[in-house]
């Protein structure tokens, strides 16, 4: 005991007392504060999650390299026999502190004889048999706890008054002084906030703005002391390498410099030789993070006023007649949200709360007073913890996703295996826990506003209506609203509805998600007005390329004829103009698989097509100012000119995975 007393009140001039055991002992108590949040019921977190192989990452003050290349000088001046024996440089010196302390530090966190071999063997013993990892998720570490730790030497005693001789490395403190601003990135107008960061940046700046704090609450004036800390690790080996170099070539420049760095070095050791007791004034901080883990599933939306994500326009003072701020009287300025909520908002608040137990604002990055008070406030919604919503491809917010048009699939909606809806992964970051099987049950439930075990097996209503009861509506929008709950999930009053069988997967399946979006085939289903009389279904199949209907059914009869060999149908579309403002105007080809029309009054009818992915259907139907050919306005067109044709609902019906 008196053995540890004494090495603990000892200074070392060269780490700092980072070494000692109180400062290891430090850092474990502050590791294990730092992973309860992370704990599940009460648990230790270290022991009920997986950690990844790369943890602990460490930043130490390069200030020891500073202090070694010092001691170095000061063999060779005092015991130049000593220093030829030494064959170690100061990076292998820093390294050599960095690997000690992460090597007792890993001896902790993975409490084995072996612990390389565990983390090899990915923790078979952690206490995580709720969660179904599969092979890949251990491979890419999916929901593992990270660690970075931060030690710098003590601010408040005198070993940070002698930070280094600047005199003697000018190149160091030219890299400091003339050191690149963090560029700014811009992340748009909109309230809502947006993910990035990094936990040891965020952590590094966090401390780093917390020793700026207290340099100015004592009064000091030497910004070196505080800035010599952050010194950059290459930045300082190659000013001491510098140093060196110009040692070697000039030897009267070699013998003062020789002797400035011994003086210097005279008067750290002297410094040192004070003992302190309280070791706790070294800045020593942890920071734990969870690693991102997939949660992926299908979506419905059987609302018009919904988007896919928050959807915020610039505000239009024309909207409110120039009234302005009533009590200013100045024009009102900022975003405005459209819609009633948005598929985002319904799932993604949903599965941080009820699956995960809440995301981590810890690690986020702090908003400097700085940014508070200036204008652009982009600073402010940046955030790391997050969970994130992808989609394959998106809908209009005025487009509904449904399940397919067809009762024998709607029937089995609720079947293990079945595939419908648009695909989505939620990508979940710093989340302090990872959802059980019963956990997503819970989520699902949540979200489809019902018990997911009752089935609406109203599969009548999938069957095709009379389409006599459109010929006396005036407009038939109505009944083309009127959907069974077959055709999408849940009962959710906002319209959003997700499958029962969400699951973990590989991040391969979130980067795939986009890229796999343009060989899928996508199914609408349109409601079309037409300025010209549709006399017959005969007429409406001869004009859209149909084979003419069976002999079974009549000239007027309102079944729907099989798709001729017209199609698949290759059309050129221009960019339209209602995105041109937003994307590069260009020609792409896109193909129509299938069309099939369904008469349902003089001036209205049915329209079931399947295109490739990223086809414009709006466009394909109204022609968008002859922007898209060929189009159903151009096809019921006639003598050269177009129809006036007008898609007054569109339905996303199916998307082929």
């Amino acid at each position: 005991k008196e053995e540890e007393e004494e090495e603990n009140n000892i200074n070392c001039t060269l780490c700092f007392n980072l070494l000692s055991t109180k400062t290891l002992s430090q850092t474990k108590s502050l590791i294990s504060d730092q992973s309860k949040p992370y704990a599940h019921e009460n648990e230790n977190a270290l022991q009920t999650n997986y950690i990844s192989s790369d943890s602990p990452t460490l930043f130490i003050t390069p200030l020891i390299m500073i202090r070694a290349h010092a001691l170095l000088v000061y063999l060779h001046h005092h015991h130049p026999n000593v220093a030829k024996q030494l064959r170690k440089s100061v990076q292998d010196y820093y390294e050599s502190v960095k690997e000690y302390i992460r090597s007792s530090l890993r001896e902790f966190l993975f409490p084995s004889s072996n612990a390389t071999k565990r983390c090899k063997l990915q923790h078979a013993s952690t206490p995580q048999k709720d969660i179904p990892y599969t092979r890949e998720l251990h491979k890419e570490e999916s929901g593992y706890l990270s660690l970075h730790i931060v030690f710098l030497p003590p601010s408040s005693t005198t070993l940070a008054s002698y930070p280094y001789p600047t005199e003697l490395l000018p190149t160091l403190h030219s890299y400091q002084c003339n050191k690149r601003k963090d560029r700014k990135r811009f992340r748009g107008n909109d309230p809502t906030n947006k993910q990035g960061g990094n936990p040891r940046t965020n952590l590094e700046k966090r401390v780093q703005r917390q020793l700026q704090q207290l340099q100015v609450n004592n009064d000091n004036d030497e910004e070196e002391t505080t800035n010599a800390s952050w010194l950059d690790r290459n930045d300082t080996l190659k000013a001491i390498q510098t140093d060196t170099i110009t040692m070697d070539i000039n030897k009267q420049v070699c013998f003062k410099y020789k002797e400035k760095w011994v003086q210097w070095f005279d008067t750290i050791k002297s410094s040192s030789s004070t003992s302190v007791t309280d070791v706790k004034c070294n800045h020593i901080q942890v920071a734990i993070w969870r690693k991102p883990y997939y949660i992926s599933g299908f979506y419905t939306k059987h609302i018009r006023t919904v988007s896919q994500t928050p959807f915020y326009v610039p505000y239009d003072d024309s909207q409110d007649k120039g009234k302005g701020n009533e009590t200013t009287n100045e024009p009102k300025k900022g975003m405005v949200k459209k819609g009633t909520s948005s598929i985002e908002e319904e799932i993604c608040p949903v599965l941080a709360k009820i699956g995960c137990g809440g995301i981590s604002v810890y690690n986020n990055e702090e908003i400097h007073k700085k940014d508070e008070e200036s204008k652009n406030d982009n600073k402010s919604k940046l955030v790391y913890g997050m969970c994130k919503f992808h989609a394959s491809g998106r809908e209009d917010m005025d487009v509904r996703m449904l399940l397919p048009f067809d009762e024998t699939i709607c029937a089995h909606k609720n079947e293990e295996g079945f595939m419908g809806g648009r695909p989505f992964v939620c990508e979940v970051i710093d989340a302090y826990h990872m959802p059980t099987q019963d956990d997503l049950e819970r989520v699902v439930a949540a979200v489809n506003h019902d018990d997911t075990t009752s089935v609406n097996n109203d599969t009548e209503h999938c069957k095709k209506k009379d389409t006599d009861e459109y010929d006396n509506a005036t407009t038939p929008s109505d009944k083309w609203e009127e959907i069974p709950s077959i055709r999408y999930f849940g009962s959710n009053p906002n319209g959003v509805g997700i499958s029962s069988n969400i699951h973990y997967v590989p991040s391969s399946a979130f980067r795939n998600l986009q890229s796999n979006t343009e060989d899928k085939v996508k199914h609408y289903g349109c409601l079309v007005w037409s300025c010209n009389v549709i006399p017959t279904q005969s007429y409406l199949n001869d004009k859209l390329g149909f084979s003419p209907p069976s002999s079974d059914h009549g000239s007027d009869a309102m079944t729907p004829a099989k798709s001729a060999p017209r199609y698949p149908l290759e059309i050129a579309q221009s960019t339209p103009l209602r995105v041109l403002h937003r994307r590069s105007s260009q020609i792409r080809k896109r193909h129509i698989l299938s069309l099939v029309a369904t008469r349902l009054s003089s001036h209205w009818f049915l329209l079931r097509i399947s295109t490739s992915a990223g086809t414009y259907v709006k466009e394909f139907v109204h022609g968008d100012c002859g922007r898209t050919s060929p189009s159903v306005s151009s096809m019921l067109g006639s003598g050269g000119s177009c129809c006036k044709t007008d898609i007054y609902w569109l339905d996303c019906e199916g998307i082929d995975v």
